[in-house]
């Protein structure tokens, strides 16, 4: 692992241990912050699996990552519905491109699609500021694995540039979602 690899790693798991410290007491609820931190924890997951080149693994990860944030969000009728989606999807692109990594991937961006919205849904459920750092979060955090799919359809090694073009958006969705646990009014 190189060591801006290195250094994503340990700023992800600074952002569980962020989640992690939240006591019940400060958080809106108990079942927000469980659910942050399992998001949190299963990042830093998928992140392993990412670093240590099996992508596949990582892609079906942070799809469950966005299904736990979807359940964050709304209701568990849509989070059934997400989930029924995104395996049509899988296998409509497992069948048309016979590869699983674009069935996952296509399940992914489901997946995604649906926290995001549903964070978008959920800004009166959160104090402020919070409300908009889950949107502002949710947002970066899709718009890093739009670059992702991007420069993978592109090129079939990940040049550096566009590695940190995505840690600029990833990145700071991470610090983002984590730091939204706690229930303050500003």
């Amino acid at each position: 692992m190189d060591s801006q690899r290195l250094l994503r790693f340990i700023i992800i798991i600074v952002c569980f241990f962020n989640a992690l410290y939240i006591k019940d007491k400060e958080a809106k609820s108990k079942k927000d912050v469980n659910i942050l931190r399992a998001a949190a924890g299963l990042t830093i997951i998928a992140d392993w699996f990412f670093f240590s080149y099996n992508i596949d693994v990582g892609i079906l990860i942070f799809a469950i990552i966005h299904t736990f944030y979807n359940y964050r969000y709304t209701q568990l009728i849509r989070v059934k519905i997400q989930v029924a989606a995104s395996a049509v999807v899988f296998l409509i692109f497992f069948l048309i491109f016979k590869n699983i990594t674009a069935g996952l991937l296509g399940a992914y961006f489901v997946s995604g699609f649906y926290s995001l919205t549903g964070s978008i849904m959920a800004k009166k459920e959160f104090p402020s500021p919070n409300n908009i750092l889950i949107i502002l979060g949710m947002v970066l955090f899709y718009v890093s694995s739009i670059i992702y799919l991007a420069s993978a359809l592109l090129t079939p090694q990940m040049s550096e540039s566009v590695f940190k073009l995505i840690q600029i958006t990833y990145l700071p969705a991470q610090v983002l979602l984590s730091s939204t646990g706690r229930k303050i009014e500003v």
